[in-house]
């Protein structure tokens, strides 16, 4: 028993350490992915804003959903369409606060 007690406690102890190490990886990506969705989303309003001040908002909308998910496809990150809608507005909304905020 002294023999197998040490490696099977060894061997218990591993797997654990490995499962707590790929959830954590996991937690990692999850979190990294959603701050790079967040930057990609900003930069892209912010060069669409720039870019087109004369379109007007509709397709300002539509392209800078073609723009964040082809930028984000090259990077291999996956958004719904509902979570790409929802940090755009969130961009905007944010843009237009600071807007009132400095007048």
């Amino acid at each position: 028993m002294n023999q197998y007690g040490v490696s099977i406690v060894h061997s218990i102890a591993v797997a654990i350490i490995s499962y707590v190490s790929l959830e954590i990886k996991k937690i990692y990506k999850k979190y990294n992915n959603d701050r790079i969705k967040k930057d990609v989303v900003k930069m892209v309003c912010q060069a669409i804003d720039q870019m087109y001040p004369n379109m007007n908002g509709t397709d300002k909308f539509n392209e800078a959903i073609n723009n964040t998910k082809e930028i984000l496809s090259e990077k291999g990150i996956n958004i719904s369409d509902l979570e790409l809608r929802m940090y755009i507005e969130s961009t905007v909304a944010c843009k237009q606060n600071e807007l009132i905020l400095k007048k």
